[in-house]
């Protein structure tokens, strides 16, 4: 599932309409191999989604047995706010999510 690699010291500022990269890694357990469904979803201050995907598993890179990286590009609203990436990975039986939050200058 997602490795916790954000710090929860308060949103990330970015200018509006910005590419970003977003990173993370899925780790199974020790000798599961079962493939697992990533989404991505924004959502603005509100709650309301404002874009999501399903990010394919063909975008993975194998890091080490039992551990995937993704690497997903994405363009921040073109408005002025507080937003939340949310990464969820699920492999059927578990589910594992990550919110990061963002402000749009």
């Amino acid at each position: 599932m997602p490795s916790n690699g954000c710090d929860s010291s308060g949103p990330r500022d970015f200018a509006a309409g910005e590419a970003v990269g977003l990173s993370f890694q899925v780790a199974q357990a020790k000798g599961e191999s079962t493939e697992v469904a990533v989404q991505y979803l924004m959502k603005d201050e509100l709650g309301q989604p404002i874009a999501k995907a399903t990010v394919p598993h063909q975008r993975a890179v194998r890091l080490a047995p039992g551990f995937d990286g993704y690497d997903i590009g994405v363009r921040l609203p073109a408005g002025p706010g507080r937003y939340v990436v949310t990464i969820e990975v699920s492999d059927g039986r578990r589910t594992a999510r990550r919110e990061v939050p963002l402000r749009v200058r």
